[in-house]
């Protein structure tokens, strides 16, 4: 068995960050070779390849990582101990191979390889890369119909800085409050609230 461990959301300044574990036997590992990087497909294409190589997961695993957390561990400057603490986490509940996409190269660590853009080089971490991307599109979604269409959540995004601009105030458990984008228009508020 291989598995590969991948995550969606890490940079966004709204939403969580999610992590995927995919369990694939190593006799199946042809059956996934064509699965690119959930980055290079359209989320209507991650869906359809996720059903249909779905088939050929034996197990597989989810964290949700949210704002909090996050915020908590950005502030320390520790987001990628963060993000090797649930990667640990998701591969000890698999006692097989396990390559995870780290934004680090740390190498093999026990019966965990950790690499640099592993997402483009394995399809099993592809795959766990597609999961993970669908279910935070999913949680993005819902979050929608709870807070208003904030757009893709990204600091770039337009939608997703006017949601920003009207309701920072509010201080929603969406809001990743480290992120340089949020410090940035709280400073501009503040300095618009004293003129």
């Amino acid at each position: 068995m291989v598995v590969g461990i991948d995550e969606a959301g890490r940079g966004p300044v709204l939403g969580p960050m999610v992590v995927a574990a995919v369990q694939v036997e190593e006799k199946q590992l042809p059956m996934i070779e064509d699965v690119k990087e959930s980055k290079q497909l359209p989320p209507a294409v991650r869906w359809r390849v996720l059903a249909e190589k779905w088939q050929y997961v034996n197990r597989a695993a989810l964290a949700i990582i949210y704002p909090s957390s996050i915020d908590a561990y950005t502030r320390k400057k520790q987001l990628n101990h963060l993000e090797y603490k649930v990667f640990c986490l998701l591969a000890n509940m698999f006692a097989d191979k396990v390559i995870a996409d780290f934004p680090e190269n740390l190498g093999q660590q026990g019966h965990i390889l950790f690499e640099q853009g592993a997402d483009a080089k394995y399809p099993v971490v592809a795959l766990a890369s597609i999961l993970a991307k669908v279910v935070r599109d999913y949680l993005i979604h819902l979050y929608h119909y709870a807070y208003g269409d904030f757009g893709s959540g990204y600091p770039t995004d337009p939608k997703t800085r006017q949601f920003l601009d009207q309701l920072l105030d509010l201080d929603l458990p969406i809001i990743r409050k480290s992120w340089k984008t949020v410090k940035r228009l709280k400073k501009s508020k503040r300095l618009e609230d004293f003129l």
